[in-house]
């Protein structure tokens, strides 16, 4: 049996490195929660989304003109 190459065996242990963070990963998402309800990582005040979207109406109206934005329906206040 012919010896592995050293180009090989770096690859290996990277790939094996890499599968090991998925599978940490993957098993504190899974178990590390108590509570799903309270994970507001990425929740927005309205104040934030109320902002955010006169800037992405101002954009929009300097990009294309005297043009309407596209209607959002549901995204009213």
């Amino acid at each position: 049996m012919a010896a592995l190459s050293e180009t090989l065996i770096v690859l290996i242990v990277i790939i094996a490195a890499a599968a090991s963070v998925v599978i940490g990963f993957a098993t504190q998402r899974l178990f590390g929660k108590a509570d799903p309800a309270a994970d507001n990582f990425n929740q927005k005040k309205p104040e934030q989304m109320a902002y955010m979207r006169e800037v992405r109406e101002r954009n929009m109206m300097e990009a294309f003109g005297d043009r309407r934005p596209p209607y959002r329906q549901g995204h009213e206040i």
